[in-house]
C-alpha cells in the first residue's frame, strides 16, 4: 500500500493511464503516417519553425477560419513542435501525451465526486471509448482532443470553486474555437455539485447566464464573419431543429452500442501482439485497483470538500455522490452532447474521420460506466469485485479492438505509399504546372480510414512543394470522387476544378497532362480518358524513368527508400 504525500497516491493511476495509451493506441507509432485531413493541417507544417507559431496565432484569430481559429492553430502547432522534437514520430509522441493528459483530467475530476476506483474506470473508459476511432489521426489528436482538454480543464476548475470557477468559463469557452460540440457537456457541470436549495438555484442561474454569454459572443463573431456553418443552420431553421432533436437519441444509441459491438470486434481481431498488450494493461488495472481498495479510506473522507456539512454527513452513510444521480446526469449529458450534430448528420458513423462526432460523448459515457461501477461497489466487496472483473474483461476486448484500428491505419498508409509510387513512376515527367488524372476502380481500402480520398490533390501538391502554391500540380482520381469533380469547356480548352469543395477552375494543358487508369489498385498509363464533357487526350511524351524525387517532407515519408 502506498502512503505519504497525496501526490504519491496519484502516481499509480496516472502511470496506468499513460501506459494504456501507449500499449493499446500507439504501439505501432513508428509505422504511422498521414491520412485525409492531416494533409491540410499537419503536413504543410512539418519541420516548420516553432518561432513562427505566434504569427499563426495572429493569422487564425484575424481570419477566423470556419469560426474555429484554434482548429487552424492547434494542428500546425502540434506538427511544428513535434517534428522539432523528433520528426513525425515526435508528433505522435505528443499526440499520445495529449490523450493521456485528457485521461488524467477525467481521473482527477471523477475522484472529486465519487470513489477513486470509479475514477480510474472512468479514465480508462474515456481513453478507450470506441465510437470515436480518430484518436490516431493527428489533426484530431490536436484540435478535437485539444477541445476536450479545454472542456475537462474547465470542469475541473469549476469543481474547485472560488476564483478557479470564474476561470473555468473562459477556459471551457475555448472549446467553441476548436470543436464546438465539446462545449455542450460543460453546460451540465453543476450536476456534479451539491449545496442547499438556495445556493443550488443561485449557482445554476449564474452558470446559465455565463454560458449563454459565451455562446452568444461566439455566435456574434461567427455571424459577423459570415461563417458558412452558422449561416446554413440559420437559413434552414426547421432542418436544424429536426437534426438537433433527433441527434440526441441517434447519437447515444450509436455510441452506446459501440461499447458492446467493438468488444466483440476486438475478440475477433485479437492477435498475439494485442493479447500481450491487453494482458499487461489488465494486470496493471487489477494492481492499481487493488492498491486503491487497500487504502480503506473512511467513507466520510470520500465526500468532496466542496460539499456542505449536511451532505457530507449523508455521504458518510451513502458514500459520496449518489451513484444513481451521477448515472442519470451522465445519460442526460450523453444525449445533449449530440445537440450540435448539424453538419455531419446523422451521428451514425462507426468508422472513418467523421466518427469524431462522438468525441464529446466520451466524457458522459465514462461517467455512466463509473456510476454503474460505483453502484456495484456500494453493495459491498463482492459487487465491487464482480464489477471490476467485468470491466477487466472489457479492457481485454478493447486491446484487440484498438490494435485492429492501429493495423488498419498502418495498412491505409502502406496503400498510400504503393499508390503514389505508381503515380510517380508512371508519370516521371509530371510536376508543378502539370495535370494528372486517374480513372477506374481504386483498390480496396481500409474500412477505418481512407487511403485514397478527397485529399489526393493536396497529397500530390505536397509531394513537390511544402505548401499549396498556385502552380500545382493538379491531381484527381475520378474513380474515387466521380461527378464531384467538375469539368467545363472554354473555347478550345478544357478546364476543371480538382478541389471539389471549391476553388478556381484550372486550365488543362494537353502537353502537360498525364492520364492513368486504375484497375483495383494497379495503375497504367493511357493516352485518353472519358470525362463528362468528352474525351481528354494527352499530348505529353512519356519518359521511361524518374531520375529525381522531390526532397519534401511528404515525399520523404511516402518514399523513404529513395532518400536512404
Amino acid at each position: 500500500m502506498i502512503s505519504g504525500r497525496p501526490s504519491d497516491k496519484l502516481l499509480p493511476p496516472i502511470l496506468l493511464i499513460a501506459v494504456t495509451v501507449l500499449l493499446l493506441q500507439f504501439t505501432r507509432l513508428p509505422q504511422f503516417g498521414l491520412w485525409e485531413d492531416d494533409y491540410w493541417a499537419i503536413a504543410p507544417h512539418l519541420y516548420g519553425a516553432v518561432g513562427n507559431l505566434w504569427a499563426a496565432v495572429v493569422s487564425s484569430f484575424t481570419t477566423w477560419p470556419q469560426g474555429r481559429p484554434l482548429n487552424h492553430f492547434l494542428p500546425p502547432a502540434l506538427s511544428r513542435v513535434g517534428t522539432a522534437l523528433g520528426g513525425l514520430e515526435g508528433v505522435y509522441v505528443l499526440a499520445a501525451a495529449w490523450l493521456a493528459l485528457n485521461g488524467a483530467l477525467v481521473f482527477l475530476i471523477v475522484r472529486r465526486v465519487i470513489s477513486e476506483a470509479a475514477a480510474l474506470i472512468a479514465a480508462l473508459t474515456y481513453l478507450l471509448f470506441p465510437a470515436d476511432t480518430t484518436k490516431i489521426l493527428l489533426v484530431h489528436a490536436a484540435h478535437v482532443q485539444g477541445a476536450m482538454t479545454f472542456l475537462l480543464l474547465g470542469v475541473w476548475l469549476w469543481l474547485k470553486g472560488g476564483p478557479a470557477r470564474i476561470a473555468s468559463y473562459p477556459v471551457a469557452g475555448l472549446t467553441l474555437l476548436a470543436f464546438e460540440t465539446t462545449f455542450l457537456p460543460f453546460l451540465a457541470v453543476p450536476l456534479l455539485w451539491a449545496a442547499d436549495r438556495k445556493s443550488t438555484i443561485r449557482t445554476w442561474v449564474v452558470h446559465v447566464i455565463s454560458c449563454t454569454g459565451i455562446v452568444a459572443l461566439d455566435a456574434a463573431i461567427r455571424f459577423s464573419r459570415r461563417d458558412a456553418r452558422v449561416s446554413d443552420a440559420a437559413d434552414h431553421t426547421g432542418r436544424s431543429i429536426y437534426r438537433l432533436v433527433t441527434s440526441m437519441y441517434i447519437g447515444p444509441l450509436t455510441s452506446g452500442r459501440s461499447l458492446f459491438v467493438s468488444a466483440v470486434t476486438g475478440l475477433r481481431q485479437l492477435d498475439a501482439f494485442a493479447a500481450l498488450a491487453g494482458v499487461l494493461v489488465v494486470l496493471g488495472f487489477v494492481a492499481v485497483w487493488r492498491e486503491i481498495q487497500s487504502r480503506r479510506v473512511p467513507v466520510a473522507e470520500e465526500a468532496p470538500a466542496i460539499w456542505p456539512d449536511w451532505l457530507r454527513q449523508t455521504a458518510a452513510q451513502s458514500c459520496s455522490l449518489p451513484w444513481w444521480w451521477l448515472l442519470l446526469g451522465a445519460m442526460l449529458v450523453w444525449c445533449g452532447s449530440y445537440a450540435l450534430t448539424l453538419t455531419d448528420y446523422p451521428p451514425t458513423q462507426t468508422a472513418g474521420r467523421l466518427t469524431s462526432t462522438h468525441v464529446a460523448a466520451a466524457w458522459p459515457a465514462s461517467l455512466a460506466v463509473a456510476a454503474l461501477y460505483e453502484g456495484a461497489r456500494r453493495r459491498g466487496h463482492g459487487g465491487s469485485r464482480v464489477a471490476a472483473g467485468l470491466f477487466a474483461v472489457w479492457l481485454a476486448c478493447m486491446a484487440g479492438y484498438h490494435h485492429y484500428l492501429q493495423r488498419e491505419y498502418v495498412r491505409a498508409w502502406h496503400l498510400q505509399q504503393r499508390f503514389w509510387r505508381q503515380v510517380m513512376t508512371l508519370a516521371p515527367e509530371a510536376g508543378p504546372g502539370w495535370t494528372v488524372i486517374v480513372d477506374g476502380i481504386p483498390g480496396a481500402g481500409s474500412p477505418v480510414i481512407y487511403s485514397n480520398a478527397w485529399s489526393d490533390d493536396l497529397v500530390y501538391r505536397l509531394i513537390f512543394t511544402t505548401g499549396f502554391g498556385p502552380n500545382g500540380p493538379a491531381f484527381g482520381h475520378l474513380g474515387c470522387l466521380g461527378r464531384n469533380i467538375e469539368f467545363r469547356r472554354s473555347g478550345d480548352t478544357v478546364e476543371w476544378r480538382p478541389q471539389f469543395w471549391g476553388g478556381p477552375f484550372v486550365r488543362i494543358d494537353p502537353s502537360r497532362l498525364a492520364l492513368l487508369m486504375d484497375d483495383h489498385g494497379v495503375l497504367r498509363r493511357v493516352t485518353e480518358l472519358s470525362t463528362p464533357i468528352g474525351t481528354l487526350v494527352s499530348a505529353a511524351p512519356s519518359t521511361t524513368l524518374r531520375t529525381t524525387w522531390p526532397p519534401t517532407p511528404v515525399s520523404r515519408l511516402l518514399f523513404p527508400e529513395r532518400f536512404q
